[in-house]
């Protein structure tokens, strides 16, 4: 939270020092005015570039919400040598915790980030490197990978209904060097859960009613038969 105030007001500081800069130079009209400008706007937007970079996180990423992923910030499109990957049981009983795993793998990369989204259920941070936001977990900060790869975990707090839900998880392998240049990143395959009850028996139908036919004694026979009708 301090690294992002910070962050914004060095962005903020840097806009307001170019603006007077170039006021100033505007009305001097300095003859290299042109190839001044030039010069701060390359400034102005190096910065920005720098700064936009969140190290502690973003949400909203994933394929529940994004059709871009982290494009636009580390890369326009997904890179296939990224692996990501959500790990965890198929199935849960309704209000059940369970603890998941992501793993991030790129072995030419340094650091790692992470959104992690559900659908119906709930998901709260289990290792110390991410943390929640927008109902959503990203790390704190770039993430320091061991020989190319890295795992989280996280518990899915299931819904109170039986259904079927998803995880959703997009991964970011970083060079670590702060900015966004060089960074790739990748989706994971989507996590498909099934929430059932605990018994293991949904109540797909009830009895609305039965009969008990009567039954027929026959003296030649010492059994008897009992029709039982289920509607």
């Amino acid at each position: 939270m301090i690294y992002k105030f910070l962050k914004y007001f060095l962005l903020l500081a840097v806009f307001t020092s170019a603006f007077i800069i170039l006021i100033n130079n505007y009305k001097m009209k300095t003859p290299n005015s042109k190839y001044f400008l030039t010069f701060l706007l390359a400034i102005i937007f190096t910065a920005s570039v720098f700064l936009y970079a969140d190290p502690d996180g973003r949400t909203g990423r994933t394929r529940k919400s994004s059709t871009s992923g982290c494009g636009g910030c580390h890369g326009s499109s997904a890179t296939t040598g990224v692996t990501v990957t959500v790990n965890g049981p198929d199935s849960v009983n309704t209000g059940q915790t369970v603890q998941y795993s992501l793993t991030i793998t790129r072995s030419t990369q340094l650091g790692a980030g992470l959104d992690i989204a559900v659908r119906r259920g709930t998901l709260s941070p289990v290792s110390s490197t991410i943390h929640l936001a927008n109902g959503e977990l990203t790390q704190n900060a770039d993430i320091p990978m061991t020989s190319g790869t890295v795992t989280v975990l996280f518990n899915y707090i299931a819904p109170a209904t039986i259904g079927t839900d998803t995880i959703w998880a997009t991964g970011l392998a970083s060079n670590s060097n702060g900015g966004s240049s060089g960074d790739e990143w990748n989706w994971s395959p989507s996590k498909r859960v099934i929430v059932k009850l605990p018994t293991g028996i949904e109540n797909i139908s009830t009895v609305s009613d039965f009969s008990l036919s009567q039954n027929y004694p026959n003296p030649f026979n010492p059994l008897t038969s009992l029709s039982l009708i289920h509607i």
